[in-house]
């Protein structure tokens, strides 16, 4: 009697948990919603009520048609982007972490290798589009590297700022229990750095899909870039705005998933509670 009693008393908890999940989803996707809604209303007024040439600006809802009725002829440009985006941020991640993990660890090599990582960054990554096209030519390749260097130096900054900002308190504490420098850095420094970590995953993510764009400016067979190339050369606004269309699609997506990650990875601390 007592457990049947239990999962009564446990049902509607859960269901109410569950409620109030769905919740906090909609409250917090609705007001993008709705706001995008009202720019798309307004901007389709516009065009009605002042007459504007569709070859300047073309009505939303014919991009946005174009995007979904003729989704066979984008999918292969979607894919190459998305391949470029995700191989060149994985590879940013590989690289640009562990450097981070050496460069705090090891003062000498900061003061030695920082300063030209900076220098790098100085370097607009435009005029070395054309160089990663001779040298690798017009494939993935290029545009990979591409990605790689634009999403490289914030995920490395981030991760050193949030290795470096660990409390004195905490590492004296660690000290005096007796915890070795590898537990120290498991268990104590990287779970502290990870909130600081994400953000520099999350502007990462964005420049990554920027880099994929840039380099299929300078020059691919495939691509969203390749199609606003085309698209501007035949002053075809619609297909223009359709392609950009699916790269904010893309980018709104990828970056949800580095949040979804984020929530998953570090969800007690303080910007993971619910706002009230």
């Amino acid at each position: 009697m007592k457990a049947a009693a239990l999962e009564s008393q446990a049902a509607p908890k859960g269901a109410g948990n569950g409620r109030r999940w769905a919740g906090n989803r909609i409250s917090r996707f609705m007001p993008p919603f709705l706001a995008t809604m009202v720019i798309l209303v307004l901007w389709e007024a516009a065009i009605s009520l002042f007459d504007v040439p569709r070859f300047i600006l073309p009505r939303p809802s014919a991009a946005i048609a174009l995007m979904f009725t003729d989704f066979g002829y984008f999918r292969p440009h979607i894919w190459i982007t998305l391949q470029e985006t995700v191989f060149g941020f994985v590879l940013a991640v590989a690289l640009s972490v562990p450097t981070a993990v050496m460069i705090v660890s090891v003062s000498w090599l900061e003061k030695a290798f920082f300063p030209l990582l900076v220098w790098s960054q100085v370097v607009p990554k435009m005029a070395l589009a054309p160089l990663f096209l001779i040298w690798l030519g017009f494939g993935i390749s290029s545009k990979i590297l591409m990605v790689l260097l634009l999403a490289f130096f914030p995920i490395l900054l981030n991760a050193m700022i949030g290795l470096k900002s660990l409390e004195i308190e905490k590492r004296y504490l660690a000290q005096s229990i007796g915890a070795s420098r590898l537990q120290m850095f498991w268990r104590i420094q990287l779970p502290a750095a990870l909130p600081v970590m994400f953000a520099g995953l999350k502007v990462g993510v964005t420049l990554a899909l920027i880099g994929a764009v840039v380099g299929e400016f300078v020059g691919a067979a495939k691509g969203l870039g390749r199609l606003l190339i085309l698209a501007n050369s035949n002053l075809d606004t619609a297909l223009l705005f359709a392609a950009v269309g699916w790269l904010s699609i893309l980018g709104v997506g990828l970056y949800l998933i580095i949040d979804a990650m984020e929530r998953l990875s570090i969800p007690w601390h303080v910007s993971q509670r619910p706002q009230r």
